[in-house]
């Protein structure tokens, strides 16, 4: 067995050339859910889980044992983040309530979700972003990198939409941040991880979206205040 995967294994690392990786944070926050916390923050490289921040610990706390290294380089990276969790926290429970009463709701379980973030391609060192908002399962609002504008594909997110737009010292922030920033941070993250994520990505000849291989491969491959 331990043969077997060790030769796949092998001839998976010989074909692979490129890969897409991804840094990516998740918020949700709800309403009316008893058995889920009100709030909950993850955040992923490479689709790993890495970070983990709730309404009920109330603590941000490491989720792999190389995230460890990053308190060499910043020994209170884990309280600053439990100060932006609970930060987070607050806004995003006011933004449940903005919601629900922008589509005429009041009872009922209800939640907001957050998807923020950033791509490296580490064959072209290109870069691409996401910061986009859910609600109820559907889309909100997403911030438009290109021209630095917020989409609103509900008429409910118009409101918040107009109001962003003419934030442009943020938009550009969030230009900065997105290209730079959070970039950098991958790249970092990547590096304390990269013999344990290197071996996610490829035990039993698995690979994620991104994965770029240079010949047919052998294995099977698989925020903000929205009324601001």
């Amino acid at each position: 067995m331990l043969g077997g995967g060790s030769v796949c294994l092998s001839v998976c690392l010989s074909q692979v050339m490129y890969m897409i990786h991804s840094l990516r944070y998740f918020v949700t926050a709800s309403s009316g859910l008893s058995s889920f916390p009100e709030f909950v923050a993850v955040g992923m490289v490479d689709e790993v889980q890495f970070g983990h921040y709730d309404s009920v610990s109330e603590r941000a706390v490491p989720k792999q044992a190389w995230m460890d290294q990053v308190t060499r380089d910043r020994p209170d990276y884990w309280e600053r983040e439990t100060y932006r969790g609970l930060g987070y926290q607050q806004v995003s429970k006011f933004n449940v309530e903005i919601a629900k009463k922008r589509f005429n709701q009041t009872g009922g379980a209800h939640i907001v979700q957050l998807m923020s973030g950033c791509e490296w391609d580490d064959e072209d060192d290109s870069t691409d972003s996401h910061h986009q908002y859910a609600y109820d399962g559907e889309d909100f609002l997403a911030f438009d990198l290109k021209t630095l504008t917020w989409v609103a594909p509900v008429r409910q997110a118009v409101p918040t939409k107009l109001r962003w737009d003419q934030d442009r010292a943020e938009n550009q922030y969030n230009k900065h941040y997105y290209t730079k920033v959070c970039v950098d941070l991958l790249k970092k993250f990547l590096a304390y991880g990269k013999s344990t994520l290197s071996s996610f990505v490829l035990s039993g000849c698995w690979s994620p979206p991104g994965l770029r291989l240079v010949t047919n491969p052998v294995c099977d491959i698989h925020g903000q205040d929205i009324e601001a």
